[in-house]
Parts: structure tokens; sequence; C-alpha cells
């Protein structure tokens, strides 16, 4: 399934390495658009030209909302439930108000796209996609039934959460409360801004990385999927990528719907619990000196080792929530890896002091932690 996409990922990093020639100035604009451009060609078959298209900044204004209400106790009626039943207008309603905000751009974008796809196909014209397979498979077994709109509102809720997550400004998203789990395109996103500033600060994790790929691609064409197998190396660069700074250290909530048991602890019925990613990708057992960018931790002998345990495992979710799409992200953010090292060098911007400004690491604060590219730093 995720090698008929592979096309996609090749053509638009191939895009991506251009833009970057050309524009050196908006590193993070270009990263976002490869994956953003990637994710809504695969969903909804249409191709991306700039981050102006109406598709994602339709997604863009409905992720802000989504950012704005991930906050934990940021609305009164989380304390105080008997809130909700209170008009807008009342202390403690503003929650309601910030809902009736964005609620226009989330059915915007849930349903703008799916209809258009939908248009297409009756005119003979929507290139293959997520959304049009998913779409002729709701109308070959539920038309005509009882359960033909129940399943044609979640063919277009699925497509909406992909789409969104690969298109968000915040890059986050990883999928709507729906069928959400808590990752995906967004993960991948902030994965490789994060790759990009360890690189900056790293000549010789950039100096093996491109010794493995001159070894095993040569220096006469880009690196392709069938490559990546065969660069153990660059994949635990990736993996690193997603361990180091996981971009929801606290991951989606989930409620628990029966008494149950952890190591002699009781959780209750109806307990929220929330998985603290972060903890678990820095725990010194399993990761060594957790808070260094060391894609060594991965290898031994040269070679990926099994029994460490994979960041995948944690950073795109849990259980039946984990991220379905966590296959297609991570072979996009090995490529992207790939491509950027076999082709550029990357380095930081240099302060007054003539020090590295990117050696803060610096990152957002609250839910999300999204590394900061800064403005002169050059790849």
């Amino acid at each position: 399934m995720v090698a008929q996409y592979h096309a996609v990922q090749l053509r638009e990093t191939k895009s991506f390495l251009r833009r970057s020639l050309e524009n050196v100035a908006d590193q993070q604009l270009h990263v976002r658009q490869l994956f953003t451009a990637t994710i809504v060609q695969i969903v909804y078959g249409r191709k991306v030209e700039n981050m102006d298209d109406e598709y994602l900044t339709t997604a863009q204004k409905a992720v802000e909302g989504f950012a704005e209400t991930r906050i934990i106790g940021k609305f009164w009626a989380e304390y105080y439930p008997f809130q909700r039943h209170l008009p807008s207008w009342f202390p403690g309603g503003n929650f309601k108000q910030v809902a009736g905000y964005y609620r226009p751009f989330v059915d915007k974008m849930v349903n703008m796209p799916f209809e258009a796809t939908k248009t297409q196909m009756v005119d003979g014209t929507a290139p293959d996609s997520v959304a049009r397979n998913m779409i002729l498979g709701v109308q070959d077994k539920y038309a005509g039934t009882d359960l033909y709109e129940e399943y044609d509102v979640i063919a277009r809720n699925v497509a909406g959460v992909a789409y969104a997550a690969g298109t968000d400004t915040v890059r986050i998203l990883h999928c709507l409360a729906l069928v959400l789990d808590a990752n995906g395109p967004a993960q991948t996103t902030t994965a490789a801004q994060w790759f990009l500033i360890a690189a900056s600060l790293d000549t010789e994790l950039q100096r093996k990385a491109q010794t493995e790929l001159d070894n095993v691609v040569g220096q006469t064409r880009l690196p392709d999927m069938e490559d990546l197998d065969s660069l153990d190396y660059i994949k635990a660069i990736a993996l690193e990528s997603l361990r180091w700074k996981p971009v929801l250290p606290l991951g989606i909530e989930h409620m628990v719907i029966t008494d149950d048991e952890y190591e002699g602890y009781l959780i209750p019925e109806g307990t929220i619990v929330v998985p603290n990613a972060w903890a678990m990708l820095h725990d010194p057992v399993d990761y060594p000196s957790p808070e260094e960018f060391k894609p060594e931790r991965f290898l031994k002998n040269g070679k990926l080792d099994p029994t460490i345990r994979s960041p995948v495992t944690i950073a795109f979710g849990f259980g039946r929530r984990i991220c379905p799409g966590r296959h297609l992200a991570l072979n996009s953010l090995t490529l992207f890896v790939a491509s950027v090292l076999h082709v550029y060098d990357i380095k930081p911007h240099i302060g007054e002091n003539g020090e590295p400004l990117s050696k803060s690491v610096k990152a957002t604060s609250g839910v999300l932690s999204i590394g900061a590219l800064y403005p002169g730093s050059k790849i």
C-alpha cells in the first residue's frame, strides 16, 4: 500500500531540493511545503504549487483551533462542567466562543476537498487518491442502503484528518479526535526540522551520513526508495529525529472505559490518561544520554539493532489509535534525510559572538515542541 505513493514522495522531495537551492532564506517554508504537498496529493490528488493554496489555508485555520483547545486546563468548563450549560457571553463560557469561531473552518476543511473529489469523479477528471478510492468503496458497498450516509461521513472525516495532519501551520494535528491518532505527517514535518537543527551542529554526523550515501547511492544520482534499506546510518538519523524532541511531549489523552490495573495501581473507569511521550523517549534505560542527538544508539556493527526500542512505537501513538500512516511518514522522513545530506552541507547561523545561534536548540513552549530554524541557517 505504501509503495504506491513512492513516486509522489520522490517527486516532492526533488522539488524541495530545487526550492532550497533557489531560495535559501525560507527553509522552514520549504520543509512545510514538502510534506504538505505530499500528503495533499496522496489524499486528494491535488498538486500544491504554493502555500497560499485554498486547501492549505483552510486547514491551517482549522488546526489553529485544535491547537487552541489542546492546552489542558485552559477553559473553566474543564473544572466546572456545569458551565457547558451557560451562554457563551457568561464568564467562563469562552470555550463556546472558540468553538464557534473555528467550527466553520473545520467543516470547510472536511467537506470542501471531499466534495470537489466527488465532482471530479462525476466529470471523469478525478486523479487517483485516497479520497477517490474511499468514495468508490463506500458507493460499491453501501449505495442504496441505510448505512451509506454514515460511511460517507466516516470517509470524509478520515480524508480530512490525514489532510489536516499534513497541512497545519504548527505541525501538529496528528489526527483529529474522531479517528484521531496523535501523529502522522505533522510528526514528520517537525522531526525533519529537528534533524536540520541537529545536523547543523554536528559536522561529523553529516560526514558519516555522506560517506554512507556515496558508498550506496554514488555521486551521479539522488537517493530513491530502493536505497533506503541499505542506508542504516540514515535510518538511524531519522529514528533519532523522532526520539530527540517529540512534537507532542504529552500525547493525546484517552479515557479508561473499564477499571484497569497497572503494576498494582487501580485505574478507575472514566480516568483520563495522558501518555508522557517525552519521558518515554528520554528514558535513560532505553536511551542512554537521552539529551544527546546520537543516531549510533540504534546501530550495532553498522546495522539497525532490533533490540533497541524504536521511537516509532511511542512517537506515533499507541494501540488502536496508533497512526495508520506511520510507515508512509517514516519513509518520507528517511528519504528527506538521505536527499538533503546527499546534496547539501547544513550550516548553522553564526551570531555576533561567533557561536552558532542554534546551539540553544530553542523550541516552542506549551502543548507542542517545535524547533525553530534560525533565519540564517543554511543548507
